[in-house]
This record gives structure tokens, C-alpha cells and sequence, in this order.
């Protein structure tokens, strides 16, 4: 059967015995030690091998004092990607919710709906699933 878009971006990025290691190569593991697991790497379309936060969500304030988090998802159906938003780092509610971009690469922008003057603290994060 064929590989998922994991499996061969997998297979593309480690040497057999990397992916014999999930500790190395797995969905979790930060291959890299730039801060960013493997399975966000893959979501984002970036290098595993390669250490940097370049391409790696961004965090903004617009001039309304909201939040903002931009990234660039890839064209997978597999990948679903999900903006949350919390005031405690306990309750998350989803801003904005999609399956991978119809293009290539298709930037996204989301904008939290609470304005920091409104709150004395507000999170957002992405959050991804992958197969």
C-alpha cells in the first residue's frame, strides 16, 4: 500500500536506523533540538535536520491589542490544523479550525477575538494533528 504523507516525509528526512528510533524520528521527538517536534515540522512544511525557528509559527499584537498567530500550512488533507485561544492555560476554545490549504503552501493569519486590554491574560497556540 501507499505510505502516508508522514510515513514518506518520514522516510525522506531519517536513515533506517533513525526511524527505527522514535526518540529521534517519531511524531514527538525534536530531531533537531530547535524546539520544534517533528510532526509540527512536517505541518509546516520544514527540515527536520536543519535547527532554526524560521517558518515556525509567529505570535504578533496588532494595533488593537489583539493577538495574532500566522503560519504557513501545508496542502495535506491529513494534517488538520486548529488556533486556541485560553486565559488560563487550562480552558482552550477553538479560533479557527482547517485541513490542509487547497495551494502548496497557503499562509494563514488568525486573530484572536479578545483584546489584551480585556483580559490580564490571554495564550494562543496551534495546535496540529497528524495520522
Amino acid at each position: 500500500p501507499p505510505l502516508s504523507a508522514w510515513e514518506q516525509w518520514r522516510r525522506d528526512n531519517f536513515s533506517a536506523p533513525e526511524l527505527d528510533n522514535p526518540a529521534f524520528s517519531g511524531a514527538t521527538a525534536d530531531a533537531d533540538a530547535d524546539g520544534l517536534t517533528n510532526a509540527l515540522e512536517f505541518a509546516l512544511g520544514l527540515d527536520p535536520r536543519t535547527p532554526g525557528t524560521t517558518g515556525a509559527p509567529a505570535l504578533t499584537l496588532d494595533a488593537n491589542r489583539h493577538l495574532t498567530l500566522s503560519f504557513v500550512r501545508r496542502a495535506l488533507p491529513e494534517i488538520t490544523y486548529d488556533v486556541q485561544a485560553s486565559g488560563d492555560l487550562q480552558t482552550w476554545i477553538s479560533l479557527w479550525s482547517s485541513t490542509g490549504a487547497a495551494n502548496t503552501a497557503d499562509p494563514v493569519t488568525v486573530t484572536d477575538d479578545v483584546a489584551l486590554d480585556a483580559t490580564s491574560r490571554r495564550f494562543l497556540r496551534l495546535a496540529i494533528t497528524t495520522p
